[in-house]
């Protein structure tokens, strides 16, 4: 693995206007999503506008991961501020709480201290029609108690290569402050287009407890879930549009290259993975998410049970 002073410098500079298009972007393809339902009279708009919204929340949540690495500001108040109010606080997520589990897995990726165990050890399902059974159940709002536990239950991992640079409960008040705000406002402008709090719950709430909450949790398993005990889980993809558009929009899909090195903002990332490649560090590009998914239904050792470990960071890259 290349140490960071072997890399040119300009892979971790963040491209500040580019970060903030990308999240104004993203809002407007909300708001015209709400205003469309808003207008409209068909069932099938309103359909259409709560899972395009909770694509796009979950577009907000993969700009926002870039945010638990200090990656959408050239301070870390700064960085923390967009995350916040633009991102991570609009959707009920506290920052620090989900920093905290973030970088717990990045350290224990693989190994039993990984918080995000649960999205990728599909063993436990015994076979893949289960485990399809779960994907599906995940887009539908099963996953949502578990990711809430989560959050406000679990400790993160121990050891320096898992503890945040912030103190947790320090900052909490300021996330459940933007949290409170920013949903407030939400709430304010939802029912002045709807008459009602009904397009708070419908077009904020349902889109991100199903279809938001289940894409991130189709997107992880698929990233992380190996076929064979001593498998690497550092995996990187080639996906076709519509994956990008669903499941890795904002260069996700450069999972390896993410992990090795999280401080590479993800406008970077296809830049860095060719750089990488020519310096001659090895990993595995697969086709696609769809793909990885037939894989993985047809291997029995995808379903064997797991002795754990498999693919955990020693040396942790640039974290």
């Amino acid at each position: 693995m290349l140490k960071k002073n072997d890399i040119p410098a300009h892979f971790f500079v963040i491209p500040l206007w580019r970060v903030l298009f990308s999240i104004a972007f993203v809002w407007s393809g909300i708001l015209s999503c709400w205003l469309v339902a808003s207008y409209g009279e068909s069932y099938l708009f309103g359909f259409a506008a709560i899972v395009l919204v909770g694509v796009l929340q979950y577009h907000l949540n993969v700009i926002g991961h870039d945010g638990l690495h200090f990656n959408v500001g050239r301070s870390r108040s700064a960085n923390d501020l967009v995350c916040r109010f633009l991102l991570h606080g609009p959707l009920l997520s506290p920052l620090s709480l989900l920093r905290k589990n973030h970088l717990s897995h990045h350290a224990h990726l693989g190994g039993a201290r990984d918080n995000d165990r649960h999205y990728y050890e599909i063993s436990r399902f015994g076979n893949s029609r289960r485990w399809i059974l779960w994907l599906i159940s995940s887009l539908l709002g099963g996953m949502t108690f578990q990711v809430v536990r989560k959050l406000l239950f679990s400790r993160g991992g121990s050891g320096s290569s898992a503890k945040s640079p912030i103190n947790v409960d320090s900052v909490l008040a300021k996330d459940l402050f933007s949290i409170g705000l920013t949903q407030l406002l939400i709430l304010a402008l939802l029912w002045f287009l709807f008459s009602g709090v009904h397009g708070y719950l419908v077009f904020w709430l349902l889109p991100m407890f199903t279809v938001m909450f289940g894409l991130n949790v189709v997107r992880s398993c698929l990233e992380h879930a190996v076929d064979v005990l001593d498998a690497s889980r550092y995996l990187s993809f080639r996906p076709a549009v519509l994956e990008r558009f669903f499941l890795s929009p904002y260069n996700m899909n450069f999972h390896a290259e993410h992990h090795f090195y999280p401080t590479v903002p993800m406008h970077h990332l296809p830049a860095f993975g060719r750089f990488l490649r020519r310096a001659g560090v090895k990993y595995d590009r697969l086709p696609g998410y769809m793909s990885r998914l037939c894989y993985l239904s047809r291997v029995s050792s995808a379903f064997a049970p797991d002795r754990g470990g498999a693919g955990e960071l020693v040396d942790g890259g640039a974290s």
